[in-house]
């Protein structure tokens, strides 16, 4: 499934260190950065705005591994603000032991077994916490798959967007 070394680019099913995986707050509490005394940035609420313009909002996540979804030849295009989508990477040790012996039986569509993962070890991929980031985010790469790999996650995205396999 991994192969032994990295992929020369990003590609589908590389694995990523060091990623802010984030949901905004609900319900969501969008700040405005603002300079206070000693020309400190600080970020207060502010009252919601009804534009279609980007803004700052409140969330809660955590530093973790990924492993990139979007397809290898999406990744390559060369736009500045490119996005790419990632599922979160955890360690299969969370799991209960039942679910885990499901995880690895394959019969959680949810969830994506990978075994022996470089430096991580036994762990699983969460598909129903989806996410798309900026392609410059994803710099720690530890981990890539070989073509069996990324066809074993193919099917696997497959099965958990339509329910078959």
């Amino acid at each position: 499934m991994w192969a032994t070394s990295l992929d020369p680019r990003l590609s589908q099913g590389d694995i990523v260190r060091g990623v802010v995986v984030a949901a905004p707050i609900v319900p969501s509490k969008p700040v405005a950065a603002e300079t206070i005394s000693g020309k400190r940035q600080v970020w207060s609420e502010r009252l919601p705005v009804n534009s279609t313009s980007p803004t700052e909002y409140i969330a809660r996540g955590v530093e973790s591994a990924v492993i990139v979804l979007s397809h290898s030849c999406e990744i390559d295009k060369e736009e500045r603000k490119a996005r790419v989508l990632v599922a979160p990477v955890r360690a299969a040790s969370t799991l209960t032991d039942a679910t885990r012996e499901k995880v690895f039986a394959g019969q959680r569509y949810s969830f994506v077994p990978l075994l022996a993962v470089p430096v991580l070890g036994e762990c699983y991929v969460d598909l129903r916490n989806l996410l798309s980031v900026n392609k410059n985010a994803l710099v720690d790469r530890i981990a890539s798959m070989t073509p069996d790999g990324i066809e074993t996650l193919q099917t696997r995205l497959i099965g958990f967007f339509t329910r078959r396999g």
